[in-house]
């Protein structure tokens, strides 16, 4: 039996969704004194980027940092220029 492959557009798609939920899931309040969540957003683009990069449209990247400054209120383009490089 042969395992079943993803079609490409539901592994495009999958991107951009998981990066929503990682960029909500900053918004959460976390107790005082504890340590800080990692940038989830980061370490699941890098994540992507080794295991499948040619699934990876150059606007998702972007988008995403973008959308993570403004809410959670970094300076505008800080975060896209870090998922960039």
């Amino acid at each position: 039996m042969t395992p079943r492959r993803v079609p490409p557009a539901v592994e495009t798609a999958l991107l951009p969704l998981l990066g929503l939920v990682a960029v909500f899931a900053a918004l959460i309040p976390l107790e005082p004194g504890r340590l800080v969540a990692p940038d989830l957003v980061f370490c699941l683009m890098v994540a992507w980027v080794i295991r499948r990069p040619t699934r990876l449209p150059v606007w998702i990247a972007p988008a995403l940092g973008l959308l993570g400054d403004v809410l959670l209120m970094r300076p505008i383009g800080l975060g896209a220029l870090g998922l960039m490089l």
